[in-house]
């Protein structure tokens, strides 16, 4: 992509404004950054795709306010936004989503249909065979984009060792075929609308995004939830985000007309941060499964207990950036640290979210347990990235974290490494 961009320009591209699905988590949004940086880019954002379409709707629009619904559906993940917008500002309300659906799931309906229609035809079961899997799911995918844009039926054809599948799918079995997953769908539609305390009828415009928004069945369903009202379709579905993204690159390097110079991004946290912590009881409490009413303090513990909670710092479709602190306190008699577990989630039970990283407070005074506090802070950029620290309001012994996940993730001499092992590309100019 860079490349292209050059090869395009006809100079060398040194910054960029990178989109990713509204859902990313903390980690996802690292890795991206990361990529970027290895591709020999400064990333000066990231910004989510919905916001970036939003954006690129805004953009010259009528200065009255509206609320707009984006409903992106890409190839793996699915995300819905709704964003305020006004006089070029786009304000984020709420987001919702579904990292595990996307247009691939529409192809491997298709799929599975043509396996069972192979099997039905010649007895055979291909569902093992990875030459005739990888066939099929490009034709199911054509078929897919075929009945994006025809009413006729759209032909499947694969040939399997010398044995032929010929066979058609009409816009109505495929709607049939797909109905569940087009419902499931509009899961995230409602949880936006009431994170967003927005009724139906206060949204003023929907827009589609991602190419299997263009198929006629997931239209139909947003329309009949939204009670039969009209889809904004004089907004490019591939090209938005990209758009958008380049509203905002413009605005960020000073490169831009006065239209641009006002615009403001008030985004939001998609998901939950907080910490992995328990509610200390009185010792003379009868039943060690009720909380006692006299002693009712917070600890930090590392290991996960019955008694342990997610304690969350701040709610998901907070605005960013943000910062917000809370006030822990030892757990037993002379503690001289503490662990601290950084979750994501929306679970009140620690081990049903996602771990995104840990970090030792050491150096604590020893004290009865109860009586040291240590102040948690946690902070998130504009980018969406977590930072999370601890300190001993005692003492001011400190540690802090930039949340990365624990495995998978480069380290920075690794990217650096990278970095340099990319040679420089020549620009083509034509």
């Amino acid at each position: 992509m860079k490349i292209t961009a050059q090869n395009y320009l006809g100079h060398r591209v040194k910054d960029a404004v990178i989109t990713i699905p509204a859902y990313f988590n903390d980690a996802q949004r690292q890795a991206t950054i990361d990529a970027g940086r290895i591709a020999g880019l400064n990333v000066l954002r990231i910004i989510n795709e919905p916001t970036a379409a939003a954006l690129a709707y805004g953009y010259k629009q009528d200065k009255k306010e509206e609320n707009i619904l984006v409903y992106d559906l890409g190839g793996g993940t699915f995300d819905v936004s709704i964003i305020k917008i006004h006089e070029g500002n786009c304000e984020v309300l709420a987001v919702a989503g579904d990292g595990h659906l996307g247009g691939e799931d529409f192809d491997n309906i298709l799929v599975k249909y043509c396996i069972d229609e192979f099997k039905r035809q010649h007895g055979t079961d291909i569902s093992t065979n990875p030459q005739a899997i990888c066939q099929l799911k490009a034709a199911c995918e054509d078929a897919k984009i075929f009945l994006s844009n025809s009413k006729v039926s759209a032909p499947i054809e694969i040939e399997v060792g010398g044995t032929f599948l010929n066979c058609k799918i009409s816009q109505a079995r495929f709607n049939e075929l797909c109905k569940e997953l087009t419902e499931k769908a509009i899961g995230p539609v409602r949880n936006a609308l009431d994170s967003a305390k927005l009724t139906k009828s206060a949204v003023n415009d929907i827009i589609l995004i991602g190419g299997s928004t263009r198929l006629p069945f997931v239209q139909d369903v947003i329309k009949k939830f939204f009670n039969g009202k009209k889809l904004k379709n004089n907004i490019n579905a591939d090209e938005a985000v990209a758009y958008g993204a380049t509203l905002m690159a413009a605005y960020l390097t000073n490169t831009f007309d006065t239209s641009i110079r006002n615009i403001r991004l008030l985004d939001v946290t998609p998901h939950s941060p907080g910490t992995d912590c328990f509610e200390r009881q009185s010792e003379n409490t009868n039943d060690e499964n009720e909380s006692s009413d006299d002693e009712e303090n917070s600890g930090v513990d590392v290991h996960l207990k019955e008694k342990d909670i997610f304690d969350v710092i701040v709610k998901r479709n907070t605005r960013i950036p943000f910062e917000e602190k809370r006030i822990y306190l030892t757990t037993f008699d002379n503690q001289t640290e503490m662990d601290f577990d950084v979750l994501e989630g929306e679970d009140p039970v620690p081990k049903n979210n996602t771990l995104l990283g840990s970090f030792v407070l050491t150096g604590i005074t020893p004290a009865p347990a109860c009586e040291v506090e240590a102040e948690c802070t946690f902070k998130v950029d504009e980018n969406g990235i977590l930072i999370v620290s601890a300190m001993d309001k005692a003492n001011g012994s400190s540690n802090s974290i930039k949340i990365f996940p624990d495995t998978g993730r480069l380290t920075e001499s690794e990217i650096v490494q990278m970095i340099d092992k990319i040679d420089p590309v020549d620009v083509v100019i034509d």
